[in-house]
Order: structure tokens, then sequence, then C-alpha cells
């Protein structure tokens, strides 16, 4: 296995994410309110050169997702401020924001549309956002929940499926197209805790999500 330290944020690092398919870009963002964009294969051969996005949140980015064309880049955390970055040019060309502006914890891009992503976010919301729309009209609540939803994941095969993690209901899965629940992962089976559910990811086929809670192990759940 070969591991090597990266060097370039100036806080905790909170978001990291691969370029689609080919893998050769690595994205970091945290606490320091910057996107910082690098060659994987530099990386490897220790060379610790990053370009910047030149829109800065005004708070801790939580997460990071890469269009689907790898085209674009988009970013959230608690300013609660969606981005769309262009990479080629490294300028912010969009800023979503609403209502009060709760956190936003994870983005999921769209695997068909390079403009659509998913959001979860503090007040219990899992938006779609249309990025070809405008502002206040761009963003559609898919799911809402007393509770905050920590994770969303698009199934990369089947983009009309998406899963879920949220801080009390813990895991599920769930059909735009019916915007109904399809499936819920009851936690009490394979862990103690039923809450507390803060990462979600489909496997590349979209038929394994791995799901992670706080404190405990992460599990692999198999679904057709």
């Amino acid at each position: 296995m070969h591991s090597r330290d990266i060097r370039g944020h100036h806080g905790c690092v909170n978001a990291v994410e691969f370029s689609n398919n080919d893998e050769d870009l690595l994205m970091t963002g945290g606490d320091d309110r910057r996107i910082l964009l690098w060659r994987t294969c530099e990386l490897i051969e220790g060379k610790h050169r990053s370009v910047a996005m030149e829109g800065l949140h005004e708070s801790n980015i939580f997460s990071l997702a890469f269009s689907s064309n790898n085209a674009y880049a988009y970013s959230a955390g608690n300013d609660g401020v969606v981005k769309k970055h262009d990479i080629r040019s490294t300028k912010c060309i969009q800023e979503h924001t609403y209502g009060d502006m709760p956190a936003i914890y994870c983005l999921s891009a769209n695997p068909s549309s390079p403009d659509v992503i998913l959001s979860a976010s503090e007040d219990g919301a899992v938006s779609l956002i249309d990025t070809r729309l405008p502002t206040g009209l761009a963003r559609n609540v898919v799911i809402q929940s007393r509770s905050s939803y920590q994770s969303v994941c698009f199934n990369p095969v089947e983009s009309n499926l998406l899963a879920v993690g949220n801080s009390v209901f813990g895991a599920a899965l769930y059909d735009l197209r019916m915007n109904k629940k399809l499936l819920a992962y009851d936690p009490t089976w394979y862990s103690q805790y039923r809450q507390d559910v803060v990462s979600v990811r489909f496997d590349w086929s979209g038929t394994r999500l791995l799901t992670l809670q706080r404190g405990v192990s992460a599990y692999c759940l198999q679904h057709t």
C-alpha cells in the first residue's frame, strides 16, 4: 500500500474527492475556506503543487463534488452556500443560497447531468439543485425531516435512486420519480446505535452501500 502526506491547507481538511472515472484530480477543502486541486500523479511523486479555486467560502467547507464530466467543482459548508466552480478557469461561476442558510453537510453530483446536484443540510432537508435555472428556482426540496441529514449520494447507475444518512433515523433509499422511501436500512441489526449515520456511499455498481456511523465501524449493505 502506498501512502503519502499532502500538505497545503492551513487548518483541518474536511472534504476530499477524486475526479470521476480517471481519478486524475484530487480536490480538497476545509477550515481555511479554500478549495485546492491536485494532480494525483504528481502527489504520488511527492510534488505538492496545487491550484486554488478563486471562490472562497465564508466559513468551513464540509463537502465537495466533481460534476459528471469533471468540468465543474461544487462546494458547500457551514455558510450554507453552494458554489459552482469552473475547473479550467478556477472561477466561481454560480452561488446558491436559501432561506436562513443552514449548514450543508454533503453534496452529491448527478452521474448523468453535470448541472444537477443533491445537498443534505442541517435543517433536515435533502434538496435537488439544477444549476441551469435561476437561483430562486434551482432548488427543490425532495426530502424533509425533523432531524438533520448528514449525507446523501446518487446511485451511480440509477440516477433516480439516492441514499441518505440521517442523524436520528439512520440510512434509507429513495426514488426521486415517486418521491418515495423504498427501503430503510434499520441499523439496529448491525449496530447497537440507531442514530447518527454520518456518511453513505454507493460502490461503482450501485448495488452496495457503505454506511458510516459515529463511533462505530463502517458497514457494507447490499440491495438488489
